[in-house]
């Protein structure tokens, strides 16, 4: 199950009159998630994705996620990691070009695989958005003025 949503668009976002000063014609697509699993499971979500890439760079025509503690900060000692809070759970995500509902289903089956991987079977209900706002905005995504731009050339 999806923890949290870190995404200035969201109206309970502290930086949402930032963003809107900043960002007049649309928000881009990138946020931030964090599950409720341990290493393991989230792990284990990510392998399970087919659409999104594993990727630590941003602003791609594909979708892309990774985990910051596993790709940009492995370098750092694992002292530091726990020191400073490096969540294994946190993940960034950049939308590209899919299709909205396809990449949700995506996100929606790495979701149930992690927790049934986490919890013995039938042991707990099926995993779900934390609340619809947060699904809400993945789709609120495909008005965004440059999708809309790239439509209308094609």
């Amino acid at each position: 199950r999806i923890d949290k949503v870190f995404y200035a668009g969201l109206k309970d976002n502290k930086y949402n009159s930032l963003a809107k000063k900043y960002f007049p014609r649309g928000l881009p697509s990138v946020f931030s998630i964090t599950l409720r699993a341990g290493n393991e499971e989230c792990l284990h979500f990510l392998n399970s994705l087919h659409l999104f890439n594993h990727q630590v760079n941003f602003g791609d025509v594909r979708s892309l996620i990774m985990q910051p503690s596993q790709s940009l900060y492995t370098e750092i000692p694992t002292q530091w990691k726990q020191e400073f809070q490096f969540d294994q759970r946190y993940f960034r995500v950049s939308i590209g070009l899919e299709n909205v509902d396809d990449l949700i289903d995506d996100l929606s089956q790495g979701i149930r695989s992690h927790s049934r991987r986490a919890a013995a079977p039938s042991s707990s209900p099926a995993p779900t958005w934390a609340d619809s706002s947060q699904q809400s905005f993945l789709t609120s995504w495909w008005d965004h003025p440059v999708k809309r731009r790239l439509e209308a050339s094609c």
